[in-house]
């Protein structure tokens, strides 16, 4: 009887001991809680510090200072003269023009030099690629004073490797070529926010007579112009065209003679 009232006891405790353990489990340990990770700063997109023209030019225009956030440390400067006003024309900045663009890395030490087109040059940077990476823009006074197809021409360039690098466009059928743009009567361009999301694309016009379909025409056909319309894209790690023609009158215009955005292709 005694043996039979102690074995009872004894599965009563070992049950009432199991049970309290499933209510009350035991709390985890304790472990230190790591800090959260800190975002990485946006990179600020340098700053074209412009010079006061000398009463000589070419002459530092500009200087442009680089960090290596920005894949270069060191400057930019600009040795040139500053573009004419509005109208002007000056046939002789394209004779024997020295302009140029200079790279020196954080020592002092030139690392590349780019010879431009004319001594009247205007310097702009831009965040084409939506991180903060600089893309320059050189725009050289080509004006030759008549004409509807000479004027401004912007020439794109940024710097990779240690070197001013020409951008270029992605082709399939004429292989690589330079970006660069004209402003002009027949031919213009604009920035506009990347259809991607992320930074800027380039849009461009421009319009031309048709040769080749006045050629496969009537011979008394009058000559039809039509209008190119493009936008330059960063897609894929290279920047593309995409370009469609259309006659110009076929064209929904947002004002100044400029196609809606949704025109563009």
């Amino acid at each position: 009887m005694r043996h039979r009232l102690q074995r009872t006891r004894l599965i009563t405790s070992t049950l009432f001991a199991l049970t309290a353990c499933h209510a009350h489990p035991p709390a985890p340990p304790a472990t230190e809680s790591s800090p959260a990770s800190p975002r990485p700063a946006p990179v600020v997109l340098p700053v074209v510090e412009p010079h006061a023209a000398a009463a000589r030019c070419p002459s530092l225009l500009a200087t442009v200072a680089l960090g290596p956030e920005h894949g270069f440390a060191g400057r930019l400067e600009l040795t040139a003269c500053p573009m004419p006003e509005d109208g002007a024309f000056d046939p002789s900045a394209t004779e024997t023009p020295t302009a140029r663009v200079q790279l020196f890395d954080a020592r002092g030490a030139l690392a590349d030099t780019m010879p431009l087109e004319s001594d009247r040059v205007a310097l702009e940077v831009v965040d084409a690629y939506g991180d903060g990476r600089p893309l320059f823009i050189s725009t050289v006074d080509l004006s030759c004073g008549m004409g509807s197809y000479c004027g401004p021409r912007a020439q794109f360039f940024e710097v990779a490797g240690g070197k001013l690098r020409t951008v270029t466009l992605a082709e399939t059928d004429a292989g690589e070529r330079k970006l660069w743009l004209i402003r002009s009567l027949n031919n213009a361009w604009k920035l506009a926010p990347a259809r991607s999301g992320r930074g800027l694309d380039v849009l461009a016009t421009s319009t031309y007579p048709d040769l080749d379909g006045h050629e496969r025409g009537p011979r008394d056909a009058s000559l039809r112009f039509v209008t190119s319309i493009r936008r330059y894209a960063y897609e894929g790690g290279r920047w593309h065209v995409h370009e469609r023609v259309v006659p110009p009158d076929g064209l929904a215009n947002e004002g100044d003679d400029w196609p809606k955005e949704s025109a563009f292709p």
